[in-house]
Order: structure tokens, then C-alpha cells, then sequence
């Protein structure tokens, strides 16, 4: 069972993310969120084996009956859900608040990260295992590990820009894909040109740092 249409490439950053446990078995989150099979076309279930790269599984609807997809998903629809918030979002940016105010994690910061990778592992979310657990002590490492979780829980749900607008790592993580655009990646694009609509509307708006109009940016 593999991902959705060939559009859809996943960044290559996001097939380093899943980790493996103690016991050696990876992240099972792999199987769920990433696909390695593309769909033939929009009225088919005829699935394509991609040799090099992986698509967007997440969100497909998966045919239990033929352990493909269902037919005809472009008249069917798809009636998948589509995330707006859910309380592992919440339980992980908790964590993150926790080691941001006193630099270091404590121990809810750690059990708030551990019941989303339990919950993930198909764990009891609420009994410490060693073998998902974190066990983390300094604010760098913690850090890292939160980050590295939101990406594979939260992967193609709208957070990475945000994750790593609020983390200034926008630059640096982008300009490392191999993707051509990314590389036209600037300071600026921190943040969002005011509508020049809205500036005609008041003139007493200005223009954010980078765009015409704006003032030169600052050195990060």
C-alpha cells in the first residue's frame, strides 16, 4: 500500500525522521504517514512501486477489502478528515513551552513527549516504557528530539513552516532540501508582505522588513 499522486513528493529531510526504538523496529509512524507507491491515475487503484522516492500517505483512503486504494476516488471523494487541531499538537508545543521558559525539560516536559510516542508505538500512554521513552536532561538535546517529533507526528498537517519560522531555522532547513525552488528561500520570507490592498485602504499600515516598500531587513 503506498502514498498518493506523483505531485506529491515528500521531502527527503522527512524520511530521516523515523527513528528506531530501543528493540531496533522503526517508527510506525513511517508506515502511515509515507508512501512508496504512486496511484496510476485519478480513476484507477492501479498502484505504481517508486524505486527512489516516497508520497503523501497520511491522508489517503485506504481499500481494506484489496489492500489498495478504492476506485474511482475522483467521483467517490475522500472522506478523510482534514486536522485542524488535535491534542498531540498541544501536548508536544506544552513540552516545548516548558524547556523554552527554563531552558532545560522537566519531568512533565518529558511525560508529554513520551505519552504522544507511546500512543504512536501503540503503548499504554500513561505506563513509562524505555523502550520509546525519552530520557533527556539538557535543553539542546530536548530540543532537538521535540522538533524531530513534530515532524513525524504532525508531518503534512500545516505546522513545519510555522515549527521552523518560530525555531528561525527556515533558511538553514529549506536551502538543505534538494528541492530547485528552495533555494530562493530569503530572510523575508519570515514573513508575510501586507497586502498592498490594505495599505491603499490605510496609509498609516507600513510594509513588513524585506518587501518593496518595507525597511531593510536586520541580520538574524
Amino acid at each position: 500500500r503506498g502514498g498518493g499522486n506523483t505531485a506529491f513528493i515528500v521531502p527527503e529531510h522527512y524520511t530521516t525522521k523515523y527513528k528506531e526504538n530501543t528493540e531496533g523496529v522503526r517508527d510506525p509512524r513511517w508506515d502511515r504517514n509515507i508512501g512508496d507507491y504512486s496511484m496510476g491515475n485519478k480513476n484507477s487503484n492501479v498502484l505504481n512501486k517508486l524505486n527512489t522516492e516516497f508520497t503523501i500517505k497520511k491522508f489517503a483512503r485506504l481499500d481494506t477489502e484489496t489492500t489498495g486504494y478504492m476506485n474511482n476516488w475522483q467521483t467517490n471523494g475522500n472522506p478523510t478528515n482534514v486536522i485542524m487541531l488535535r491534542l498531540a499538537d498541544i501536548y508536544l508545543l506544552y513540552a516545548e513551552s516548558i524547556n523554552e521558559i527554563n531552558h532545560a525539560p522537566n519531568a512533565v516536559a518529558l511525560e508529554y513527549v513520551n505519552m504522544v510516542r507511546r500512543r504512536a508505538w501503540k503503548k499504554d500512554i500513561s505506563t513509562p516504557d524505555p523502550t520509546v521513552d525519552l530520557s533527556i536532561s539538557d535543553y539542546e538535546s530536548f530540543h532537538k528530539a521535540l522538533m524531530d517529533e513534530r515532524c513525524v507526528e504532525l508531518c503534512f498537517e500545516g505546522h513545519r513552516w510555522f515549527d521552523l519560522v518560530r525555531w528561525n531555522r527556515l533558511i538553514e532547513v529549506v536551502k538543505a532540501t534538494t528541492q530547485p525552488a528552495a533555494q530562493n528561500i530569503q530572510e523575508r520570507h519570515y514573513f508575510y508582505p501586507i497586502p498592498e490592498d490594505e495599505r491603499r485602504l490605510n496609509p498609516n499600515l507600513t510594509q513588513n522588513p524585506g518587501w518593496a516598500g518595507g525597511t531593510p531587513l536586520e541580520p538574524r
